[in-house]
């Protein structure tokens, strides 16, 4: 995985289920080998003014793009 990868991470949900969520890896952090991602959504109702962003990409299958992080 590096930088400006899609990945799969699990997520836990307000329900308490976990499920795979995409996120794209923006910086290692090398002192612990973490990770920042930023989540991805397409969920445009959520939505919130002055805080997320709208992207436009060609679209990919996710299945054919993604690393998936097991924990």
């Amino acid at each position: 995985m590096k930088e400006g990868n899609i990945i799969l991470t699990p997520i836990p949900q307000v329900n308490g289920e976990i499920k795979n969520r995409p996120a794209l890896i923006l910086k290692e952090m090398p002192k612990y080998q973490d990770f920042l991602v930023c989540g991805i959504s397409t969920q445009l109702k959520q939505y919130i003014a002055n805080f997320d962003e709208i992207i436009s990409l060609v679209q990919k299958h996710l299945e054919q793009c993604c690393y998936t992080i097991n924990i």
